[in-house]
Order: structure tokens, then C-alpha cells, then sequence
């Protein structure tokens, strides 16, 4: 899975920290690899959204789509989401599921100012 880095001009840039993380979640605990996990994730609250297309909401449909996928780190969770229309119809709205902090799961210190 991939973020997204926003570029703006120099002229509007302000000076941050930036951090790469390899890993956020630590796969062995989970039982399951993450894509796996994100994916199941995704199609149960699509079919959850939209009973009426429940069959089309497969583990297979939203790994096929994951490339899309972006996240953000929230102060007590991870928060990973699809823009509108990329994962589900333009009226869905954007798709969204929040993973609440685990210190057990999360290899970062999500209360460390990360």
C-alpha cells in the first residue's frame, strides 16, 4: 500500500517533518497479511453502505482496487480511505475505516507526537 505526499510551490511551503514508515502494523499479530486485512475491512463496510450491491463487494473486488488505497495517522487510530468513485459509485461519498490504536498491532508510538 502507498501514501500520498501532496507537493505545493515553495512560495506556499511551510518546513515539516516528514516520516517514512515500512511497516505500521505488525502483520504476525494481525494473524493475516495487511492487504488482506484492509481489503476485508473495505468490503464489509461497502456492503454495509450498499446492501442493494453486497455480492460485487468481494475481498477480491477491493484488492484489485487497494493500489488506491491512502491513509492518514490520527492521534488515536489509522484512518485509511478511497477518494469518491475509486473504490464504490461517486455517491457513496468517500469510503473511510478506522483502525483504533493498538499498542499490541501498531509498531509506532501513536501518543509519541509521531
Amino acid at each position: 500500500m502507498r501514501g500520498t505526499i501532496h507537493w505545493v510551490s515553495a512560495v506556499c511551503a511551510k518546513e515539516a517533518e516528514v516520516r517514512l514508515y515500512e511497516n505500521i502494523i505488525d502483520e504476525e499479530k494481525l494473524g493475516v497479511s495487511l492487504s488482506e486485512y484492509v481489503a476485508n475491512l473495505f468490503a464489509e463496510k461497502l456492503r454495509e453502505l450498499d446492501p442493494q450491491l453486497a455480492e460485487e463487494y468481494t475481498y477480491e473486488y477491493v484488492l484489485e482496487n487497494i493500489g488506491n488505497l491512502q491513509f492518514c495517522i490520527m492521534e488515536k487510530s489509522l484512518v485509511m480511505y478511497f477518494n469518491q468513485g475509486e473504490l464504490a459509485p461517486y455517491a457513496l461519498g468517500v469510503i473511510s475505516v478506522e483502525i483504533p490504536y493498538d499498542p499490541e498491532l501498531f509498531y509506532i508510538d501513536m501518543g509519541s507526537n509521531c
